[in-house]
């Protein structure tokens, strides 16, 4: 069974925080692509879009404590992310605030927790936001990470990383070798490919969790 997860943050409670433009459309058509049977053929994808803390992390820790033995799980995370004085990488939720990141975020080790303890096959973790790069290392086997930006970089709105995933699964053009198969170096080298601009990234932390297909 394949089942993706796809936290998307636009809206922010907090006046420091910027609204986004790209992650609510951006996480609604990859839940149309991951869903077509010739590309993803995922059984579940669930979109959350513009939900709390305590929302998000249920929902992260029910889909990994949830998932099977032969289960795929994709983790998609769209939106604002910060990082506090001791380096600690945090994912933005709408009711987030800068200042009390430990508090009112979800942070990446949250994440990494419940993924590593998940009884699922495979991961692949998808970080559209700063500093992707920052996110730890996996601590399982069959864990794939890819991301927008580096660990002190900023990741970009229009076109997003995600639309850029989108368009290559859509079309088949992430199949660079041409064998049928989208493998995670695949997506991220042609997520980080549009000619409107260059910039530092996340490349993958493993060959594992593939398995997309060329439509």
């Amino acid at each position: 069974m394949h089942q993706a997860l796809l936290v998307a943050t636009t809206l922010y409670a907090s006046d420091s925080l910027q609204p986004l433009q790209s992650p609510t459309k951006d996480a609604q058509a990859l839940q149309d692509v991951l869903s077509r049977e010739e590309v993803g053929g995922f059984d579940s994808v669930t979109a959350l879009v513009n939900e709390s803390r305590s929302t998000l992390m249920r929902a992260i820790e029910d889909c990994f404590r949830a998932a099977q033995s032969d289960d795929l799980v994709l983790l998609s995370i769209s939106g604002h992310s910060a990082k506090d004085a001791d380096d600690a990488l945090y994912f933005l939720a709408a009711d987030s605030h800068e200042v009390a990141l430990d508090r009112t975020a979800v942070e990446c080790d949250f994440v990494l927790h419940h993924a590593a303890r998940s009884r699922c096959k495979a991961v692949m973790i998808i970080l559209d936001c700063a500093h992707a790069g920052a996110f730890t290392l996996p601590s399982r086997e069959n864990m794939t990470i890819i991301g927008a930006s580096s660990a002190h970089g900023a990741a970009y709105d229009d076109p997003s990383f995600t639309q850029m995933i989108v368009e290559g699964l859509s079309t088949g053009d992430a199949d660079l070798d041409w064998d049928g198969l989208i493998s995670a170096r695949e997506l991220y080298q042609y997520g980080t490919s549009s000619p409107t601009r260059r910039f530092a990234s996340r490349p993958p932390s493993s060959e594992h969790a593939a398995g997309l297909r060329r439509p």
